[in-house]
């Protein structure tokens, strides 16, 4: 899996700890908090390697887990960011533009 990572220095908001709720010991015992987080914007997978890794049991895993415990702040992204944690190699920033229309005010 590919995908174009999000952290430049000093931008604490694309870290793990942003998206996750990191007193919870399912995700304090599993994940770092001060990891980069990628965009959803441009992937690329490798749908044999998914099969091999069982990404989409580990994505109903934590779909189930926290569904009973708030382990994210909202939406599908954190999810998202659990269940590829480790899995993927940065693409080159180029491939996507970040925070396209943002409005920062």
């Amino acid at each position: 899996i590919a995908a174009v990572e999000t952290c430049t220095s000093g931008e604490a908001y694309h870290r793990l700890d942003s998206l996750l709720d990191f007193s919870n010991p399912s995700v304090f015992n599993k994940f770092d908090a001060k990891a980069c987080i990628f965009a959803f914007g441009m992937n690329i997978f490798d749908l044999n390697e998914w099969r091999k890794q069982g990404l989409s049991a580990t994505y109903h895993k934590w779909f189930q887990v926290g569904k009973k415990r708030k382990l994210w702040k909202a939406g599908s992204f954190p999810l998202g960011q659990l269940v590829f944690y480790n899995q993927t190699l940065p693409l080159d920033r180029r491939w996507h533009v970040l925070e396209l229309g943002h409005d920062s005010t």
